[in-house]
């Protein structure tokens, strides 16, 4: 009898006497014509759903090295073992990471790749990811799958996960914070928008039209010249700039004795903040296709120095007729130095030692003065320039503290 009939005959009565004729079938086994019972809820279904369960096809049984039989997936994603280390470490890595499959197991177009890179890894030894991928020949860098190049990263070098050299790929054994020569490689790191702010952009259903030659070749994303920037990365190096004012402000000689692995690297502070701020400013005017203002960038980076600490003399007193756009400059320069870390490194003293800092900063070699590495002067073809005109009255109500997180307005921006 058919479990719902049997217990609609003895159950649902509630007949005492016909209770005690109901019974279970205890055999073991599974019963023609069983009925399966849907849950009283959750469901509007008189039959279950056969939801065809079967073994993902890409888990095979693969064997390990020691002959032990392990479920695998074949098509998963390959774990990368080649981790970023702290920029305070001891020593650096000198060989990739002991968990990685052997060189000669790898397919033969992974091995192709990473013979390549590594041959540029001993004439240059830190390149940026994009740079690398770029200088790689015959190869397409937009068509190559993340996780091959991924692959071929952590059999080249390592990287640091943050500081002056943050996301470069450094050749195994060499350690940038011993050499001062490795400064040329230090990376600058800045957020791109896709596109220009613009309120309209919403009601615009075609995107706007920049100049095809702010994308630039794919070959060059990794290079700055001041004029193009490609938007197919977003790290730089110091080598890899080349536009003339940055060039020669980065040339300087004018190094830490200790290099600095959290920020500056070998440069001084003042010296990496203006680079950065600069840069930051001529990308911003580039994407925005807005007239850049050199003779601005000449006259902050001329009147700032290289060294600079909490104790410096506001911009606005020093210079009463400098601009708005000056001045805003000027404090994004000053933030992004943190002149408080001067004094934790070398000590707050008072007394006569205040007017010996008074004394150094005032001493301190500027953009005009400064001697040039020999290394990088071919990166530089022009001069910071001289005989700049007087700026305008700086505005009453110009905000000397803005932020160092928002955009800095371009002097286009700041004459609306």
């Amino acid at each position: 009898m058919p479990f719902m009939q049997k217990m609609q005959e003895h159950i649902l009565p509630f007949d005492y006497e016909k209770l005690k004729g109901f019974t279970f079938d205890m055999s073991k086994g599974v019963k023609p014509n069983a009925e399966i019972i849907p849950p009283p809820q959750m469901t509007h279904f008189r039959h279950p759903f056969n939801y065809s369960y079967h073994q993902n096809p890409s888990v095979k049984p693969v064997a390990d090295q020691f002959g032990n039989i392990t479920m695998s997936n074949v098509h998963g994603s390959v774990k990368v073992f080649g981790q970023p280390v702290p920029p305070d470490i001891h020593e650096v890595p000198s060989a990739p990471a002991h968990e990685l499959l052997p060189f000669e197991s790898l397919e033969a177009s992974l091995k192709g790749l990473i013979a390549s890179a590594r041959r540029l890894l001993e004439d240059r030894p830190i390149f940026t990811r994009k740079a690398l991928l770029n200088s790689i020949p015959d190869i397409d860098s937009d068509s190559t799958s993340t996780n091959f190049v991924k692959r071929m990263y952590q059999y080249c070098g390592y990287s640091f996960s943050s500081g002056p050299w943050r996301d470069a790929i450094v050749r195994f054994g060499v350690d940038p914070r011993k050499d001062p020569g490795c400064r040329i490689y230090q990376t600058m790191m800045f957020m791109l928008e896709n596109e220009p702010k613009d309120s309209r952009a919403k009601y615009n259903r075609r995107p706007a039209d920049h100049a095809a030659a702010q994308e630039g070749p794919r070959k060059e994303s990794h290079l700055f010249d001041g004029k193009t920037v490609s938007k197919n990365g977003k790290t730089w190096q110091v080598c890899d700039i080349s536009d003339p004012f940055l060039s020669r402000l980065l040339a300087t000689t004018d190094l830490r004795q200790e290099c600095d692995i959290e920020n500056d690297g070998w440069y001084q502070n003042g010296t990496w903040a203006k680079a950065k701020i600069i840069m930051k400013a001529k990308i911003q005017a580039i994407l925005s296709n807005e007239p850049q203002d050199e003779a601005v960038y000449i006259t902050v980076a001329n009147r700032l120095p290289d060294v600079i600490r909490p104790k410096d003399t506001p911009y606005t007193k020093q210079y009463e007729n400098a601009t708005g756009y000056e001045v805003q400059l000027a404090s994004h320069i000053r933030r992004a130095s943190a002149p408080e870390r001067i004094l934790a490194q070398n000590g707050d003293n008072d007394g006569d030692d205040d007017k010996e800092e008074s004394d150094s900063v005032a001493s301190s070699p500027t953009s005009q003065d400064r001697a040039i590495d020999p290394r990088l002067t071919a990166m530089a073809s022009s001069t910071l320039g001289e005989g700049i005109a007087p700026p305008e009255e700086v505005s009453d109500g110009m905000d000397i503290d803005t932020p160092l997180n928002e955009s800095i307005p371009t002097p286009y921006e700041m004459a609306l």
